[in-house]
């Protein structure tokens, strides 16, 4: 996918979920991208020539034999950030819709099938309420029916969005 399509496909995600009011989800998403991308890069540096420094402390012994300039080449490992490109912005943001739609609705789904198989009175639960302890005033509430209505939709959302990342890392 090119840089100029998956730019696009951002842009419009991120006007869909502003439209949805799930503006919460953009903000992770560009607190993450604006963290770069962390990248580990072995540098190479050799030891300095000139070692009269260390020949003077070692005066009363032999003059060391000459060193073969191949093993005064060192190595190291050093982390660097880079800018995130166009592919992986819109991965990061792919990820995030997952983590905050998709899952979450097939977690609902858990949690009501988890509280279903329980009865209360010999009836079995179709609803489940959360309460804010802090708030009574704030919870939300699962229904049975509106959680197996949005599971389907979240298998279908999930099933895009393995396409597209699929599609991503063909064209990388």
């Amino acid at each position: 996918m090119t840089d100029e399509k998956c730019r696009e496909l951002y842009s419009q995600l991120v006007e869909l979920l502003n439209n949805l009011g799930l503006r919460w989800v953009i903000e992770l998403t560009e607190q993450e991208i604006s963290s770069g991308k962390l990248i580990q890069q072995q540098e190479e540096y050799r030891l300095p020539r000139n070692l009269s420094t260390i020949d003077s402390q070692l005066e009363p012994y032999p003059k060391p034999i000459s060193v073969d300039p191949a093993s005064r080449r060192r190595s190291r490992m050093s982390l660097m950030v880079i800018e995130n490109s166009e592919s992986d912005k819109l991965k990061i943001l792919l990820s995030f819709i997952k983590q905050a739609v998709a899952d979450t609705t097939l977690y609902e789904s858990k949690i009501l099938k988890y509280f279903g198989d329980e009865s209360v009175f010999g009836e079995s639960i179709s609803r489940v309420r959360f309460v804010d302890m802090q708030d009574d005033q704030e919870s939300h509430e699962l229904s049975l029916d509106n959680v197996l209505s949005k599971e389907d939709h979240a298998h279908n959302l999930n099933n895009l969005i393995n396409q597209i990342l699929q599609e991503i890392d063909n064209d990388s």
